[in-house]
């Protein structure tokens, strides 16, 4: 069997573990990364479709360019502008359908098989999913304190280096984790270094509930240089948790080299993305509903948060240790010595409560990397059914290490 159809087996397996569990109404899932329905702007989403169509009639339903609306890809330019990294024009932005299509774009415009790319994990299983039926070779990005390198070594890494990094550095999915300033720029450091693209996929980036942000990679880069912007970072962007992600609206900010070939992989896969949702999106950000949407998604996420933290702080047995995220939608849970993930999730099926092992967050899944830890999910249950779900995973927790 190849790598890649015993890839396929596993995460089929593994995937159809979770779709039956979360079938059974009486399970409480902490499995998915869904943002809240509740939390949604129905009305205003249904007000700037309406808008959409009577103003743009046309627009709305034609064909439009495959790299996007001019004023959407202008007015995310300029969130990114104002974010400082002031060299970003429109030029820069591809609208995509969904953030997770501009991960496969940039997996068809920059890879060819046996292409090397370094992932900073564990990481979002969307990214190396999307890119494995180019056949790269997915190697680690190692850490000495700040210090990153690749992980087969600086020497190697000198003579092929990846073709680019994929990094979560607001709320890492799957960790919650928020990477530092120090690194952050010591990354830029060594993209350059090498010649090597940075992919910063930032999706939770506006939930951010404590703390204060660091400047973005791509801020970072492209502080000094002429616009439009040319350098080591290509950076994705969504409004799937900050509006809905029905509207199926994200975006590439590239550098100018690498925009046209992205274009030509955006014309085979879908020629372009909806004409009606890019007004609507845009007429959202305009109107000041994004921004009203944030904040109620803010303030009831931080408390999900919150009762999620003070569950495992009361529930959790002995030896379990998890993060405690500034923003975003996940906790990152180490077992107790000794507890593996996937008996776990079936002890915990058994329960009534499902997660997803850590083990889906690695590429190279034959290693045994994750198998002692898990994801949960906080910001689509409310506190009391969070609660629940910790004391019943704790419950299950404390059943295998008594059998094992």
């Amino acid at each position: 069997m190849t790598d890649i159809a015993a890839w396929q087996a596993q995460a089929d397996d593994a995937t159809q573990a979770l779709l039956k569990l979360t079938e059974r109404p009486e399970v409480i899932s902490l499995a998915g990364g869904l943002p809240a329905s509740e939390a949604f702007p129905t009305n205003a989403v249904a007000e700037a479709f309406e808008t959409a169509i009577r103003e743009n009639p046309s627009a709305s339903l034609q064909y439009g360019p495959s790299q996007g609306l001019h004023d959407l890809r202008e007015a995310v330019a300029q969130r990114y502008r104002d974010a400082g990294a002031p060299s970003v024009t429109a030029e820069n932005i591809l609208i995509t359908t969904g953030s997770q299509q501009g991960l496969l774009l940039l997996g068809m415009a920059l890879l060819n098989r046996g292409d090397r790319v370094a992932l900073d994990e564990p990481t979002f299983m969307g990214g190396f999913d999307a890119w494995r039926p180019m056949y790269p070779d997915f190697t680690g990005l190692a850490w000495d304190g700040d210090s990153p390198s690749i992980e087969a070594g600086d020497r190697a890494a000198a003579d092929r280096p990846p073709k680019f990094a994929y990094l979560l550095p607001n709320f890492r999915n799957p960790t919650g984790e928020t990477m530092g300033a120090a690194r952050r720029r010591n990354l830029i450091a060594l993209a350059r270094r090498l010649g090597m693209l940075l992919l910063e996929d930032n999706p939770y980036g506006a939930l951010r509930y404590d703390g204060t942000e660091p400047p973005s990679l791509l801020s970072l880069d492209a502080q000094n240089g002429a616009a439009p912007y040319d350098g080591h970072v290509a950076a994705l962007g969504t409004v799937s948790k900050t509006l809905a992600p029905a509207l199926r609206i994200g975006w590439i900010v590239a550098p100018a080299r690498l925009i046209k070939a992205l274009v030509l992989a955006k014309q085979s896969a879908d020629l372009c993305t909806a004409s009606i949702n890019q007004l609507a999106a845009l007429h959202l950000m305009r109107s000041g509903a994004e921004a009203r949407s944030i904040e109620t998604a803010r303030a009831l996420y931080r408390d999900r948060r919150d009762a999620l933290l003070a569950a495992l702080d009361e529930m959790a047995p002995p030896g379990a240790r998890w993060t405690r995220p500034e923003g975003g939608m996940f906790v990152w849970l180490t077992l107790p010595p000794g507890l593996d993930c996937l008996d776990l999730f079936d002890r915990a099926a058994a329960n009534g409560v499902g997660f997803v092992p850590g083990t889906a967050f690695y590429a190279r899944r034959t290693g045994g990397q994750g198998r002692g830890c898990i994801r949960l999910n906080f910001t689509n249950g409310d506190p009391a059914t969070l609660r629940e779900g910790v004391r019943r995973m704790a419950l299950a927790m404390q059943d295998l290490a008594a059998a094992a």
